[in-house]
């Protein structure tokens, strides 16, 4: 008797088991899931309409021999504008709207261009007031480009005119900074890419 009653406790005890483990792997299966964490909200290079900075565009260009700054120089001074090419990638087209867009609304926008003579010289800046950006050069501005590269013009996808060069100050390069970071381009300017889009912080002589 004693024997066939702890054989019937043991098996009830084994049955409560199985039906413990049972529900809580049912209760695992059917627990909810964890709600998702709230997105992180999109973060953007700061253009003129996130901060109220106007927005300009630098390129890092080879010096050669000076004719990048004067085969420009001289084209403005007999036709008061001049086209400026970039080779390589084209402009994107949200930012050249973004320029363009400035520009029409008669804000000062401006193209950078900073360059060296060799390795052993710093980088100058020269500013130029930027009238439009133009991804093709029409027959009838031909003349706008200066000779020494006139015949690469066809693998030219970004045209910049502009109506002046101005070399800055040492004082006035350091007051352009970079709109992704807010590093200075000084610094920057020794990194791989050849384009910025940055900004001017204020003063009364670069605003």
């Amino acid at each position: 008797m004693k024997t066939a009653t702890r054989m019937k406790t043991a098996t009830r005890m084994k049955t409560a088991t199985k039906q413990k483990r049972t529900k809580s792997r049912s209760a695992m299966r059917h627990k909810p899931a964890p709600k998702p964490k709230p997105a992180a909200a999109n973060v953007t290079n700061p253009t003129s309409s996130d901060n109220n900075q106007t927005a300009h565009v630098l390129i890092r260009v080879r010096a050669e021999d000076g004719l990048t700054v004067e085969g420009h120089q001289k084209v403005i001074a007999r036709h008061g504008i001049a086209l400026f090419g970039k080779f390589g990638d084209p402009l994107g087209p949200a930012f050249r709207d973004l320029l363009n867009r400035q520009a029409a609304n008669g804000q000062k926008t401006y193209l950078f261009i900073t360059t060296r003579p060799d390795w052993r010289h710093e980088y100058v800046t020269f500013r130029c007031p930027l009238r439009q950006v133009l991804d093709t050069l029409d027959e009838s501005k031909r003349h706008l480009v200066p000779g020494y590269y006139i015949a690469q013009a066809p693998y030219i996808r970004t045209w910049f005119e502009i109506e002046g060069i101005e070399r800055l100050s040492r004082e006035d390069m350091n007051r352009i900074f970079v709109l992704s970071s807010g590093r200075s381009i000084t610094s920057a300017i020794f990194s791989r890419t050849g384009l910025f889009h940055v900004g001017i912080r204020n003063t009364s002589r670069a605003a």
